[in-house]
């Protein structure tokens, strides 16, 4: 009898353990919305075109990603919704705003598989009439990291954003500058075009993405100062700056250099070199002005 008890003692054991071990496995967890380097707003001209872009995490999987323009209580699904996706768990999205004549958010909206849903708005702010040039300048200067750092090495003058080398390959079509530290004499930092970088530059992870954009560089004589007293509103400086520019890249950068670039949608710019650490683990820090 004690045996048939200890028997069946055992068997009831094995069976809490398999019903635990089958518990329902279904994630709680909600979608995780995050803008690129988390900037969750910006200013336009009115009839400006601005790309918002970022990732969405889901642990359950995503089933669907909506966005919405929203103009006080006015919200419009932008486009039809996202059914398909290369990676569930981890979703990279780009969403363009066009022909902005007012101050709206865009709105993302992501629902995971167990239907649990999640959004996050980006808002963009109409500026003042007249401005002619974009400031990613102190709070909004950039600093990208050389090949051996942990700091991203791709750079967009259109949005102010870093992209990491996981992250860049979705954002190719926006890259503008890449960011290397070499060891040939009379080299040292250098920002270059995605072109160049995939190509003469050798920088397999560039090779692969899908655009690689010709920006073109020159360094020129403009001062600091002369870089710090741009205005918005006036585009003369750069304009002029950036006539002529034979270069694939801009090399041998050290602290207070200025450079010109055009993108490869023709946008002109300056950037003003502010810190270089050097060394292929280090960064550089820099501020732009560039056409809107």
């Amino acid at each position: 009898m004690k045996k048939m008890n200890r028997l069946l003692f055992g068997m009831l054991l094995v069976a809490g353990m398999f019903f635990v071990g089958c518990k329902d496995d279904t994630s709680t967890d909600t979608p995780v919305i995050s803008f690129t380097n988390g900037i969750e707003s910006t200013t336009v001209t009115s009839g400006q075109s601005w790309v918002v872009t970022g990732t969405i995490t889901s642990v359950a999987g995503l089933s669907e990603v909506k966005y919405f323009t929203v103009t006080g209580t006015s919200e419009t699904q932008q486009g039809a919704a996202i059914t398909s996706f290369d990676d569930k768990n981890n979703f990279i999205f780009t969403v363009t705003v066009s022909s902005i004549t007012q101050t709206l958010s865009l709105k993302v909206q992501a629902t995971d598989k167990n239907n649990t849903t999640a959004s996050k708005s980006y808002t963009i702010t109409v500026g003042a009439a007249g401005e002619k040039v974009t400031f990613w300048t102190v709070g909004l200067a950039a600093q990208l990291g050389a090949q051996n750092s942990s700091v991203g090495s791709a750079y967009s003058t259109s949005n102010g954003l870093v992209y990491t080398k996981a992250t860049a390959p979705g954002y190719s079509s926006s890259i503008d500058f890449y960011y290397y530290y070499s060891s040939t004499a009379g080299t040292a930092a250098e920002i270059m075009s995605p072109y160049f970088a995939g190509g003469t530059g050798a920088i397999s992870s560039v090779a692969a993405w899908t655009t690689k954009n010709a920006t073109k560089f020159a360094k020129v004589n403009v001062t600091a100062t002369e870089f710090d007293n741009i205005t918005k509103t006036d585009d003369a400086l750069i304009v002029s700056s950036a006539a002529s520019l034979p270069d694939d890249r801009a090399i041998a950068l050290v602290t207070g250099n200025v450079f010109a670039f055009q993108t490869a949608l023709g946008k002109k710019g300056l950037a003003k070199i502010t810190a270089v650490t050097g060394t292929d683990a280090g960064t550089i820090s820099f501020e732009v002005k560039v056409q809107k």
